[in-house]
């Protein structure tokens, strides 16, 4: 399990491609519940648990039924679960890192906007990352598909499930 978060770590940045990581259903269900679980624990203190956990959910499920989708597009299907898998791995360290920004005391500040913009940039430039190696697509045709699935992720979750005011949790 150590190793396997090893690999999870070497692909947050963008170290090693998500082939590095094993395939199998192992690699998939550690990524997902490791991504899952930072995921609610970046946003628990300010949304409540309940909240947070619904949010993580549609939003792990519906990047799910995007990437397989894709893969299926593109007759690569068999690599969803090494991939998907070892992307929610990797975007596990930086939802802990999204942990300690969103709940060290600093929203409002200039320090908490550039702290933000980075796990952005982060978030965007592992997802391209993990696009290019699993498509096998030159960089930035990744960096763009990273940006439009973004957009669109972003305009479902707005729709489905948009952000209450933060603090409701008390």
């Amino acid at each position: 399990m150590v190793d396997l978060f090893r690999l999870f770590f070497r692909v947050a940045f963008l170290a090693s491609p998500p082939q590095d990581v094993p395939a199998g259903e192992r690699t998939f269900v550690v990524g997902v519940t490791a991504a899952l679980l930072t995921y609610v624990g970046a946003l628990a203190l300010d949304f409540g648990v309940g909240y947070a956990s619904v949010r993580a959910v549609v939003d792990l499920g519906l990047s799910g039924a995007m990437w397989w989708a894709c893969l299926r597009l593109l007759g690569r299907e068999a690599r969803f679960q090494q991939s998907f898998g070892a992307y929610c791995g990797a975007v596990s360290f930086a939802n802990l890192a999204a942990l300690v920004v969103f709940q060290g005391g600093m929203a409002g500040t200039s320090t908490f906007a550039l702290a933000d913009f980075v796990l952005l940039v982060w978030n965007l430039a592992l997802l391209g990352f993990v696009i290019r190696h699993t498509l096998e697509v030159r960089m930035w045709v990744s960096i763009v598909s990273a940006l439009v699935y973004v957009y669109v992720l972003a305009g479902l979750m707005f729709v489905l499930l948009p952000m209450p005011p933060a603090s409701i949790a008390g």
